[in-house]
């Protein structure tokens, strides 16, 4: 019983996180499109999300092309200068 207990469980998991990051990366994307390149700390601020899941959603924004790093300057969040990402300078000509 217990085994089946864990096999649930585990589907139940696998089944909503995948769904719910994905709503978290079209957040972090729109973020960037609608206000334009703001820093980790910021995003993570604007839409009241940790900033470690700010990061890997960033990550997988960046490896599918759709973000990239772009300049430094200090962030209004934390007053620490680091990268920004900003939409790929591609798609920013197709805007």
């Amino acid at each position: 019983m217990k085994i089946a207990q864990a096999d649930t469980a585990i589907d139940c998991y696998r089944s909503t996180v995948p769904q719910f990051s994905g709503h978290q990366r079209d957040k972090v994307l729109r973020h960037i499109e609608q206000r334009g390149p703001a820093t980790l700390s910021e995003i993570a601020a604007a839409l009241s999300i940790p900033p470690g899941t700010v990061s890997a959603r960033a990550t997988e924004l960046r490896n599918a092309g759709l973000l990239e790093w772009g300049g430094r300057r200090e962030s209004i969040v934390s007053g620490v200068t680091c990268k920004t990402l900003r939409l790929p300078r591609l798609q920013l000509e197709l805007c």
